[in-house]
């Protein structure tokens, strides 16, 4: 049987997120997945892993690693890395695979180290790949290591949501994540206010992933006052209560300036309610305009990965309008949407099966 061992430090933030969905992935394709984290371990990600994720202290890497398969790295640890070599299997013909999942937040010399040992360089979205090759070339040895997918949300879509949840109202849902604060200041919550202002039927929930600045909650305290019974506001929401969160709405505003590997926005497709977002890669991997998705237009920085440079009266222009033409828009981006993801899912489903079911040797996909 194929056994998979993840190490992530498993943490909030995307890349748990990532390993958690590859995860999720692997055991719907029938494969035996063990994770462990090399940090420490942080709660409210995932409702599973949660409870069976183990601290990478040597010993519980020597288990996880023992057996296994296929070894999964999301972080560069090149002491677990040297210990659980003492215990995976080295035969030509039963090896156990070295797969790096790379990701473009702080780059180090240890992820040049994996980028040249691992048997596999995995990116998780087609704007990382592209990314790597610009910044790390490969050479005529290496080409046959690398491959990417965009990886959608493993769950099947049972009831598409469709429609608006009450006719006489709108509800947005606006998730703003630890980021965010450092690249657009306290006037973002202006933007959300004229959106307010400018539809009488709106109301708002924030979430944020952590606590917000002292401008931003004051801003949304006074927002809350003025407009009674429209504003709710929640911060450090679990992970795991952000999908039931969203089926609540009609709309949820994912207001990221930048992305690690895409997935908060692809874990959220699976609610099937429509996304806006800022168009900064690698959101384009999985959000297309007017498909599953309303997107901003923004100039980007790169430092040395794309971050969005946001206009917020672009912004709210854009908002105001996505939301004037939900009747227009909604229900035909709810089925393509539900349509484009089953597509996607298959595909990363034959994907899975690939790389881990009917992978031996490296090769050309």
């Amino acid at each position: 049987m194929l056994k998979v061992g993840i190490l992530v430090p498993y943490v909030k933030n995307e890349i748990t997120l990532a390993a958690t969905q590859l995860a999720d992935w692997l055991v719907r394709c029938g494969i035996n997945v063990s994770l462990i984290s090399n940090k420490r371990i942080e709660s409210g990600i995932h409702n599973y892993w949660d409870s069976r994720v183990r601290r990478a202290r040597k010993h519980a890497v020597y288990k996880w690693a023992y057996g296994s398969t296929h070894l999964c790295w999301f972080d560069s640890d090149i002491p677990a890395l040297k210990a659980s070599r003492l215990v995976t299997n080295d035969e030509p013909r039963a090896r156990t695979k070295m797969l790096f999942l790379p990701n473009w937040k702080k780059w180090n010399k240890n992820d040049d180290h994996f980028l040249m040992q691992a048997d596999r360089v995995i990116s998780l979205n087609r704007d990382m790949a592209l990314w790597l090759n610009k910044h790390r070339p490969v050479d005529d040895l290496q080409i046959v290591t690398r491959t990417y997918a965009n990886m959608p949300p493993p769950a099947s879509i049972l009831i598409p949501k469709k429609g608006v949840s009450r006719p006489d109202e709108l509800k947005l849902l606006v998730l703003i994540p630890k980021d965010t604060p450092m690249d657009i200041d306290d006037g973002f919550v202006d933007v959300l206010e004229d959106s307010l202002l400018a539809l009488p039927d709106l109301k708002l929930k924030i979430l944020s992933e952590r606590s917000l600045p002292a401008g931003y909650r004051t801003k949304i305290n006074r927002m809350k006052k003025i407009h009674l019974g429209r504003v709710e506001y929640r911060p450090s929401l679990p992970y795991s209560s952000y999908l039931h969160e969203v089926r609540k709405h009609d709309w949820v505003y994912v207001a990221n300036t930048r992305h690690i590997f895409g997935t908060l926005v692809s874990q959220l497709l699976e609610s099937t309610v429509p996304i806006i977002a800022h168009d900064v890669p690698p959101v384009g991997c999985q959000l297309n305009d007017k498909i599953n998705s309303r997107l901003i237009p923004c100039n980007l920085l790169e430092s040395p990965y794309p971050i969005a440079d946001v206009d917020l009266d672009q912004v709210a222009t854009h908002l105001i309008q996505f939301l004037y033409d939900t009747k227009m828009y909604i229900q035909g981006i709810q089925r393509t949407g539900f349509e484009l993801l089953s597509h996607r899912q298959n595909t990363f489903e034959k994907f899975i099966y690939r790389e881990f079911v009917d992978y031996t040797t490296p090769g050309v996909n």
